[in-house]
């Protein structure tokens, strides 16, 4: 939008849980369905300051190993793994320990880095809406940041990770109806699959937050 001729932007993220196996216990429980659209507005004079990282050194820590155009010929058979645990080779894999250490420990670092380089205060922002990945993990980075933890606002007690979906959905669930005159200070951090992570700060007007629309409705055209 800021290098080009586009005013106005939808910007749609969404995922389902049908990539986890029902009798992996290192992924069944921690997932929810989610969607969301987020309609953007150019505007010269406002200032968003981002901050991201990638590597690609743990990517075996959190994958999917077959589909798409990457490993065409695994087993879709579910056998059992590590731990007892069982998928087929187009499930989700997910190395607990090693993204647990990654978060809790590159997260916070990063988001300290974007508060000194920006020079903002703990208590200059309202909210901390951080990826809702696993509470514990969640507390954890609070804590490094030095941020109580009523600042950081929860929808994975309710809705689980609902990954792409769950900083919108977060949003949303926190600001949707309420009434407030002056905008929201808040500071985004994402992180997961890559591995990758990230951080932004933006201003924004709880007004314009819809609330949740909640169904059991889905599509089955087009699914495999």
């Amino acid at each position: 939008m800021a290098s080009g001729d586009i005013e106005r932007v939808l910007l749609l993220a969404g995922d389902t849980s049908g990539f986890v196996s029902p009798n992996d216990r290192s992924t069944a429980m921690l997932f929810g369905d989610g969607g969301s659209v987020t309609a953007m507005e150019k505007d010269p004079g406002a200032e968003i300051h981002y901050l991201f990282y990638t590597r690609g050194d743990g990517f075996k820590n959190l994958l999917i190993p077959s589909g798409a155009c990457r490993n065409m010929d695994g087993s879709k058979i579910i056998t059992e793994r590590e731990d007892g645990n069982q998928r087929s080779d187009f499930d989700l894999y997910m190395n607990g320990a090693e993204i647990f250490s990654f978060t809790i420990t590159d997260v916070p670092l990063a988001i300290n880095q974007f508060l000194s380089h920006f020079k903002l205060t703990v208590d200059a922002i309202d909210m901390f809406v951080l990826h809702q990945a696993n509470l514990f993990m969640l507390k954890h980075i609070a804590k490094k940041i030095g941020v109580p933890f009523e600042k950081v606002p929860l929808t994975i007690d309710r809705f689980g990770n609902t990954s792409v979906t769950s900083i919108p959905l977060t949003i949303v669930d926190q600001c949707a109806g309420m009434a407030r005159k002056d905008e929201l200070k808040l500071i985004l951090s994402g992180f997961g699959v890559g591995l990758s992570w990230g951080v932004v700060s933006l201003e924004l007007d709880a007004s314009v937050c819809l609330p949740i629309i909640y169904t059991n409705e889905y599509y089955t055209d087009g699914g495999l």
